[in-house]
């Protein structure tokens, strides 16, 4: 497992981005930039707020706990909606089933990630009748 915490988790996030998306999956730019947002975002809080220099983030550094973390934060500090949060996890989790797709020995990594669940989107209150200026 030595080599998937070194340069392979970095080499993965390239070929995610630069293959695998626009080529095989399709995706339009604005997807495949939500994607990347979504995963520079968990980088840069592991890098600010866990105090991991970016060359040494592998696989082993993100597991369930830091990306809990890391979703919690975007709601209390960034102010981030439950769906945007969702989105986010939602994003990470697919670069995760590429990943062990790809290298079949990575699954227990994309377990650790499956293990943070989404939360339940809040319901939207009905409208029971409109006035008669609506």
């Amino acid at each position: 497992m030595k080599a998937l915490k070194d340069a392979v988790f970095f080499g993965l996030i390239r070929d995610y981005f630069n293959v695998y998306l626009p080529t095989q999956k399709r995706v339009s730019p604005n997807t495949k930039r939500a994607y990347q947002i979504a995963m520079e975002s968990l980088l840069d809080y592991t890098v600010e707020h866990k105090h991991i220099k970016l060359s040494e983030v592998t696989f082993e550094t993100i597991d369930h706990v830091l990306l809990y973390d890391f979703l919690n934060w975007l709601e209390a500090e960034r102010h981030c909606s439950i769906s945007t949060r969702n989105h986010r996890l939602q994003c990470i989790r697919a670069f995760y089933a590429f990943v062990a797709d790809t290298e079949p020995t990575a699954a227990v990594y994309r377990d650790e990630i499956l293990k943070v669940k989404p939360i339940p989107a809040e319901k939207q209150k009905n409208i029971d009748f409109m006035s008669e200026n609506a």
